[in-house]
């Protein structure tokens, strides 16, 4: 069993697409639970009519602790996760239809090769599409540059971020290690971290969800080049302060001079 976590807030523009994908998956043995942050909108209304209608499992989370922000709605719902595996889901993805079934097959390969109870995550390409969910580019990692010798390297993994969160499969054992999130962190990145540290991570060079890329999502989107560089060196001063909080909150010591080694090797490689 997989439990989907999907935590929504003023969606309602593109929700039902999603919900539409996730019906619409091969593999079937899934639970979606919804946290809806407070949203003012038509959200929650087209979840629970979704629900009514269509044969989709779907169980809505009534917590009664308003709006958390991004970070902490999802650490709620990753709490409330009670199957062998979960995945994170945002609200204005369209998810193709083979993505769980492909992860979850490369899911157990690699836990066939590992110990017993080893945290593992598994996390994919996508396509950047428009509102529209036409292509804009078909490759993000390409687009990216993306260095797969990471994925298993700490401090590389750090510095590069090379996972998607909205692509990732994750087995129970990451919650022992991931829980609890710091609410100044980003939930997906916090895991990851977490996951390369204690476990194992796999990626697979494939794109299984489409990206929505507009305004109110394009963290994470921006492509490698002249301009990504100009950018990150602009607020380089700003980023630092923000991985020294990340850092701060691991329950592990992190050599700063190595992560930013790394940091700024992987700035001026990803032209």
């Amino acid at each position: 069993m997989i439990d989907i976590l999907l935590s929504t807030y003023n969606g309602e523009k593109y929700i039902e697409e999603l919900l539409e994908s996730l019906d619409n998956q091969t593999y079937k043995n899934f639970n979606v639970i919804v946290r809806d942050d407070g949203s003012t909108d038509r959200t929650l209304e087209i979840i629970k009519k979704y629900k009514d209608t269509h044969c989709l499992s779907i169980y809505i989370l009534s917590d009664n602790l308003g709006n958390l922000g991004s970070t902490l709605s999802f650490e709620a719902l990753m709490r409330n996760s009670k199957a062998d595996y979960f995945m994170f889901c945002d609200q204005d993805d369209y998810w193709c239809e083979q993505k769980i079934e492909i992860s979850l097959k490369r899911m157990h390969e690699l836990e066939s090769s590992l110990g017993e109870k080893t945290p593992c995550a598994v996390f994919t390409d996508l396509y950047v599409v428009d509102e529209k969910l036409n292509i804009i580019n078909d490759s993000f990692f390409k687009a990216a540059h993306m260095p797969f010798d990471v994925v298993n390297d700490l401090y590389k993994a750090m510095a590069v971020s090379v996972s998607p969160g909205c692509t990732m499969l994750m087995n129970k054992w990451v919650l022992n290690y991931a829980l609890p999130i710091p609410k100044t962190v980003i939930h997906d990145f916090w895991v990851i971290v977490l996951t390369v540290k204690y476990g194992k991570v796999a990626c697979l060079n494939v794109p299984t969800i489409k990206y929505r890329q507009h305004g109110n999502n394009a963290i994470g989107s921006t492509l490698a080049g002249k301009k990504y560089i100009y950018n990150r060196l602009k607020h380089v001063l700003s980023w630092f302060q923000v991985y020294h909080d990340f850092f701060a909150a691991l329950p592990f010591r992190v050599n700063y001079l190595k992560f930013a080694y790394w940091k700024l090797y992987y700035i001026f490689t990803r032209i």
